[in-house]
């Protein structure tokens, strides 16, 4: 979460990635999430993230999230589809069906 009123530059960087760079102006009445991904299925990993700014700001880390498993699959069209396509869902029998929602 980052609480200011004026402009940022924000560099989001990981092992053996291409550094992201870009500025954002932002405001004090509101609350933002940096949420860094890969773009690519199955790779995780570590970041930096680094935050610049000509007044003071607030940086804080969010709380653990909660976290649910669903067992099934993504049906995905290809590798850098980040929409996952419609959820699968395996059901006790061992059938799958898509999921209604």
């Amino acid at each position: 979460k980052i609480r200011m009123n004026n402009s940022i530059l924000i560099i989001i960087s990981s092992i053996g990635q291409e550094a992201s760079i870009w500025s954002l102006d932002i405001t004090a009445h509101h609350y933002y999430n940096i949420i860094p991904h890969t773009m690519k299925r199955g790779q995780e990993g570590f970041y930096l993230l680094r935050v610049f700014s000509l007044d003071s700001i607030t940086v804080e880390q969010m709380p653990s999230l909660y976290i649910n498993t669903l067992h099934g699959d993504w049906h995905r069209s290809h590798d850098t589809d980040t929409t996952g396509g419609p959820l699968r869902l395996t059901h006790e029998n061992g059938k799958q069906r898509e999921n209604s929602k």
